[in-house]
């Protein structure tokens, strides 16, 4: 489900901006991208039922190349993960800004890569941790990212 509201109900926007609530049973994902975005004013939740079936989740957002600033973001009561970076582009500065990952059920931001920066962001609730660094990837993990690639 997808609702717009209007961004009047928040004093520093312009009245021709919105504010987005989302509500996707299997979550976002963001493929390889080598043009930076900014995702502002987003709010996740219910997210994370990849597969009914098997009872397999996925993560509220899972970004597998990172060029992107996040900010202004909620992202809570999720069935798995919060946010997934697989990995982060050198240059781009990707970040989270002023953002809440809480009360998720596994962990809060998790980055597989360096080159992420965090500021003034909440991480609280979450069922594992609110931010983990793994610099490993699992087969799968990595065969979704060279699927995204293309040469």
């Amino acid at each position: 489900m997808l609702k717009l509201l209007p961004c009047q109900l928040m004093s520093f926007c312009k009245l021709q901006q919105l504010v987005t609530y989302l509500l996707l049973p299997t979550g976002m994902r963001f493929l390889a991208s080598s043009v930076p975005s900014n995702m502002k004013f987003v709010n996740i939740s219910g997210a994370g039922l990849m597969d009914p079936a098997v009872i397999r989740f996925s993560p509220a957002i899972k970004i597998d190349y990172n060029v992107h600033t996040l900010e202004n973001l909620v992202v809570h009561d999720n069935m798995e993960d919060g946010i997934i970076i697989m990995h982060n582009d050198v240059y781009a500065g990707a970040k989270i800004i002023s953002s809440t990952v809480r009360d998720n059920s596994g962990t809060g931001v998790t980055v597989h890569g360096p080159f992420f920066e965090v500021f003034n962001c909440q991480l609280t609730g979450n069922g594992i941790s609110g931010f983990e660094y793994s610099p490993a990837y699992t087969a799968d993990e990595a065969l979704q990212i060279r699927a995204g690639i293309r040469s």
